[in-house]
């Protein structure tokens, strides 16, 4: 890896620039958030449970997204999330997070103990479900996992496979984002996340054709 100022500079200017547009979209879909009222059958309601704000970020870009596509959405924490809501949901995007070993966010402490302790009839709903969480951890994405379970469990039927993303993985967030496209017809636009680019520095060069008659290079 280069010490070269320069490039150095260069690289953490781009790395800034993506932080502001990233930012820029979460402001942006705040002010269109539309109003908290009931559910309709063609709502997509997309949850988030986020302990550093990467998930609510990605809250946030999802539900843009999908606007954008004419859907309409419902975005809440999973602070406000209860039985009720999932129950008049027919369609649901959960973006959680995983804390230590498998431990959920605190925003989703009051959900734990209120909602998953009980085995709701959710066989009418659809699910995307996003897991955030660091492969250092025994219980990688535990908390993302059980919510899976539970829902299953519960009769909810997944839209696809839960996406797993392991501390902030570029081509896991890729990958969410083609799939809630392919399922709900979110619009397409640029990545997310942006392409992990090296800077490089030539320590050394070799002639390979001394003597060439066409020329050395």
């Amino acid at each position: 890896m280069t010490t070269d100022p320069v490039r150095l500079w260069s690289a953490l200017g781009v790395l800034g620039l993506w932080l502001l547009l990233l930012a820029w979209t979460v402001w942006r879909a705040r002010r269109k958030a539309a109003p908290v009222g009931p559910l309709g059958d063609d709502v997509v309601l997309i949850a988030h449970a986020s302990q550093t704000g990467f998930g609510e970020a990605l809250a946030q870009m999802t539900a843009q997204a999908l606007r954008d596509g004419g859907v309409a959405v419902r975005l809440i924490a999973f602070t406000h999330l209860d039985a009720e809501t999932l129950k008049a949901a027919r369609r649901a995007l959960l973006i959680v997070a995983t804390t230590g070993e498998g431990d959920a966010p605190d925003s989703a402490a009051g959900f734990v103990r209120r909602v998953m302790k009980d085995a709701p009839d959710l066989s009418h709903l659809s699910y995307g479900l996003l897991a955030l969480g660091d492969r250092e951890y025994a219980q990688f994405c535990g908390f993302g996992r059980g919510v899976d379970h539970w829902l299953r469990a519960a009769g909810a039927a997944p839209l696809f496979d839960p996406v797993e993303v392991d501390n902030g993985d570029p081509g896991a967030v890729r990958h969410w984002q083609h799939s809630v496209g392919q399922a709900l017809g979110a619009a397409a636009g640029p990545d997310w996340t942006p392409p992990a680019y090296e800077v490089w520095r030539l320590t050394e060069r070799t002639l390979a054709n001394r003597g060439s008659p066409g020329g050395e290079a």
